[in-house]
């Protein structure tokens, strides 16, 4: 006989693994910035920037907030996207960002800016893992 405690439990079966994924976010690496590259924190990023990130990946978490790092849908709001870190080089920009799903990975964004700021040019993406997110980065702060 179905009772409303079971369905009741079986819910709440269903629905805390999705909850708890959302939550349990996976651990990304601090990187260390190669020399001439600064690291910029959230706060302190060019306006331009973040609406290029925007128009470009849609909705975006601030670095070290949640976000659904799995493709459970849930019943919050939550990204699909997290930012990871932000450095710079002169105009350049690398922006490392989380990307949740069944293939979690590190897209990894560069941009340059004019020197008035007012424009971000997309130059390239690569799809990075957890392990090699930071040496991608890293290669791609080099001002070609």
């Amino acid at each position: 006989m179905i009772t409303v405690r079971r369905v009741t439990a079986v819910l709440l079966l269903l629905v805390l693994p999705a909850a708890c994924n959302v939550i349990a976010d996976p651990m990304t690496p601090a990187c260390i910035p190669p020399p001439k590259a600064v690291p910029v924190p959230f706060a302190q990023v060019p306006s331009i920037l973040l609406t290029s990130l925007s128009d470009r990946l849609g909705t975006v978490a601030e670095p070290g907030t949640s976000f659904n790092a799995t493709d459970v849908a849930s019943l919050w709001n939550v990204p699909f996207r997290r930012f990871n870190f932000f450095w710079t080089a002169g105009r350049r920009w690398v922006v490392a960002t989380e990307h949740g799903g069944f293939g979690y990975n590190n897209p990894i964004l560069v941009f340059d800016l004019g020197e008035s700021q007012r424009e971000a040019a997309f130059i390239a993406e690569k799809i990075a893992s957890t392990d090699t997110a930071c040496a991608i980065a890293s290669d791609l702060i080099v001002v070609q």
